[in-house]
């Protein structure tokens, strides 16, 4: 749980390495090294941030949970029962082979939300702090938006970035273009972006969070730097109850990583 551009994805690259969390490739998953997901990070993380979107690791390719949305209200209100319906008739064969093998499954959320179907889910959440808020407004600026014409256009909502969403953009009219000027957007969604008020450890949202679920909250400073992160994905293994994430490997996505900024 993390808001967008928080480096939720990045982390969830390297915690896929572990054996017992299954990987979006499947075909990674089917004989999985540290070299291979090193790979898979170096392919899918890449400096062009116009295209990050586009290239970065797919949840919804490797799940094809599309009946619930990370970002909007869609599927809340589904019952457990509805739930493992929907992934019994939608979810891909590769979902299938990992939770029939109890495999950890990453799924990506951007909302303070958490439905019936997630109580029972461990939850690992990234909040921003004031030592990364910097970093945060610029790479969630740069990767997610975009000027045309002296209009913000939403890359999110671009089809050819994400063609397999298109069907949700048209149906629920998520628009491409702002009508706002440049400066006041940036003020709304960037300066004053409400999710670094939602997402912050010390907030209600949070205290609620962990007194609810199985959580644990990470700043995002704790994955800018490398050797704060190698201890932080320590801790979440022993929390968790998953296989170590090789220390070397850590150091070696990071420095990739971190170079595309």
């Amino acid at each position: 749980m993390y808001p967008q551009g928080a480096a939720g994805k990045f982390l969830s690259s390297l915690l896929m390495s572990s054996d017992d969390i299954a990987h979006f490739d499947p075909v990674i998953e089917q004989d999985k090294t540290n070299a291979k997901c090193l790979n898979y990070i170096k392919n899918h993380f890449t400096p062009d941030l116009r295209h990050w979107i586009k290239n970065e690791p797919n949840h919804n390719d490797a799940w094809n949970l599309h009946f619930i949305s990370s970002k909007y209200p869609r599927g809340n209100n589904l019952s457990k029962e509805r739930f493992s319906f929907l992934c019994s008739q939608y979810a891909t064969n590769h979902f299938k082979k990992s939770t029939g093998k109890n495999k950890i499954i990453l799924f990506p959320w951007h909302k303070i939300t958490v439905p019936c179907f997630f109580y029972n889910a461990s939850i690992v959440t990234i909040t921003v702090d004031k030592n990364s808020e910097d970093w945060f407004d610029n790479a969630y600026w740069k990767k997610h938006f975009a000027v045309e014409d002296n209009k913000v256009k939403c890359l999110v909502h671009d089809p050819t970035l994400n063609p397999k969403m298109k069907r949700y953009f048209d149906m629920y009219n998520n628009k491409m273009y702002s009508s706002e000027s440049i400066q006041k957007f940036y003020k709304k969604n960037i300066t004053n972006n409400p999710d670094k008020k939602i997402f912050n450890k010390n907030s209600i949202d949070m205290k609620k969070l962990q007194l609810a679920h199985n959580c644990m909250i990470i700043e995002l400073a704790d994955i800018l730097d490398v050797d704060r992160l190698v201890c932080i994905i320590q801790e979440l293994s022993k929390r968790f109850g998953f296989t170590p994430v090789d220390c070397d490997f850590i150091k070696q996505a990071h420095r990739l990583w971190i170079s595309c900024h």
